[in-house]
């Protein structure tokens, strides 16, 4: 069931839209509802580190940029930024287009 629009993942592969649930029915691990519910929190936390990588990613490339002189550089601006790279570095991350969260929730998943 899907909760959140946020939460559906557009596949390249197979051309469908794919919630977090149908991710994890499709996932290797198929245990029971512990193992279920492990493999749900695991593919949260690598979507909060993707979510990480591409805020400080943001905040490095918009500091090569030069400044705004029609609205300075006051601290309710750099705040305003922070919020905003953090809001989009979280939108992107949901979307799974980057494959960091993917990655590391395959690779986290093999442990012994």
């Amino acid at each position: 069931m899907v909760r959140n629009i946020n939460d559906i993942n557009f596949t390249a592969s197979t051309g469908k839209a794919e919630s977090l649930e149908q991710r994890l029915q499709r996932s290797h691990v198929r245990g029971n509802k512990k193992n279920r519910e492990e493999d749900a929190k695991l593919m949260k936390a690598c979507e909060g580190f993707e979510a990480v990588f591409l805020q400080k990613t943001l905040e490095s490339m918009r500091d090569t940029l030069p400044g705004n002189s029609l609205f300075g550089n006051s601290h309710a601006m750099q705040i305003y930024k922070s919020m905003y790279d953090q809001y989009l570095a979280e939108d992107l991350s949901r979307s799974h287009k980057f494959g960091i969260s993917d990655f590391l929730y395959r690779e986290l998943q093999k442990k012994p």
